[in-house]
């Protein structure tokens, strides 16, 4: 008889358990988003990575092409998001970067050309959530690619060290980070569907 009356009474708490956890509000899991950021100074603008020191003669420093002041693009980026879990996503991105100047004449320093040199970055990119409610995630990652410079094609690589997402459907995110991208810090907005 007091089996009976303890095996109903740890049913009965079980049911509760189950009826309040169900009752309980749970937010919808959007799997999709789609982001736009921005990174203030690229990576290879801190590592001077268009400077090119290539020894110029005494007649050509005189009377040579001359370099204007550079100017540095901020890294532009979108992106696509796709969580295979509610812990685990992949994000493609698309970024853009880059440095523009003016070369002067030798002769009589007028403008003779704009020189624009891209760096475009392509990565795939594993997200790890940490902590996901409903209004904020918290997350890292790791992503490699590809990345042009001067032309050429180089394996890219970036770290998230520390990420954090807040809003619901459009949502602001943060994250630093290290790699080939930015060496920094990277904002923007995202939509949640």
């Amino acid at each position: 008889m007091k089996t009976i009356n303890k095996a109903t009474l740890v049913l009965a708490g079980l049911l509760a358990f189950c009826a309040s956890a169900s009752a309980q509000k749970s937010h919808d899991f959007k799997t999709h988003e789609i982001r736009v950021g921005i990174s203030p100074v690229p990576f290879w603008a801190t590592l001077g990575g268009f400077e090119d020191r290539e020894r110029k003669g005494v007649l050509e420093e005189i009377y040579g092409d001359k370099e204007g002041k550079s100017r540095v693009f901020p890294l532009l980026s979108i992106s696509y998001n796709h969580y295979l879990k509610n812990w685990f996503s992949l994000n493609t991105r698309l970024s853009y970067s880059g440095r523009y100047n003016y070369i002067y004449t030798g002769a009589d320093s007028h403008v003779d050309h704009l020189e624009i040199n891209p760096v475009i970055n392509i990565m795939e990119v594993a997200q790890f959530t940490y902590m996901r409610k409903e209004k904020v995630r918290l997350y890292s990652g790791v992503g490699l690619g590809i990345s042009t410079l001067y032309g050429s094609l180089i394996p890219a690589i970036q770290f998230t060290f520390f990420g954090v997402s807040f809003g619901k459907k459009v949502f602001g995110f943060v994250e630093t980070g290290g790699g080939t991208e930015y060496f920094s810090v990277h904002g923007g907005i995202g939509y949640r569907f």
